[in-house]
C-alpha cells in the first residue's frame, strides 16, 4: 500500500541520497500533497458539510496528474518566505515521487490528465500490500543509522 509512511520515508531518502538538507520539508510536503484531499474530505463527511461520493472523488483525480502536481507545488510553494525558485523544484520533486510510488498499483494515478484520462499503473503492488512502506521505511531506517555511525 502506498500510503502516507510510504510516500514520506521514500521522500526522506530522495532526499538523504540527493544531500538535499535546506528545504528537506518542501521534498517531503510535496511527497504527500497530491492526497492532500483525503483528510479534508473526511473531515467534512464527519462534520456533515458534504457527503463523500465516488463521483466527488473523481473530481479530485487531477491532482494525482502531472498537470496537478505543477499546480500544487506551485501554489504551495508560494507559501514559504525563501522565494518560488528554491522550493518549487523540491516540491514538485515530492510530488513526482509520489505519482511514481502511485504508478505501482493496479490503478495507477492519471499522470496524463487533461490530455488523457488513461490511468496508468503497472501493477507491481496491490493496493492491501504492506511491501511498499516496509520496504521504504527499512531503508530510510537503514540509511539514517549508516549516516549517524559515519558521524555525517
Amino acid at each position: 500500500m502506498c500510503d502516507w509512511i510510504t510516500h514520506l520515508a521514500t521522500a526522506w531518502v530522495l532526499a538523504e541520497l540527493l544531500r538535499i538538507r535546506r528545504h528537506r520539508e518542501a521534498l517531503l510536503i510535496g511527497a504527500v500533497l497530491p492526497d492532500i484531499y483525503k483528510p479534508i474530505a473526511i473531515s467534512l463527511e464527519v462534520l456533515g458539510v458534504v457527503a463523500i461520493t465516488p463521483t466527488a472523488i473523481l473530481l479530485l483525480e487531477p491532482l494525482h496528474s502531472i498537470a496537478g502536481a505543477l499546480l500544487l507545488s506551485l501554489a504551495t510553494s508560494t507559501l514559504w518566505r525563501s522565494g518560488i525558485r528554491q522550493v518549487f523544484p523540491l516540491i514538485f520533486l515530492g510530488c513526482m515521487s509520489h505519482l511514481l510510488l502511485d504508478s505501482l498499483l493496479p490503478f495507477g494515478p492519471p499522470l496524463l490528465l487533461p490530455l488523457t484520462p488513461i490511468y496508468l499503473g503497472l501493477q507491481l503492488v496491490w493496493q492491501e500490500d504492506y511491501l511498499p512502506a516496509v520496504v521504504s521505511a527499512t531503508a530510510a531506517f537503514a540509511i539514517y543509522v549508516c549516516s549517524r555511525v559515519s558521524g555525517r
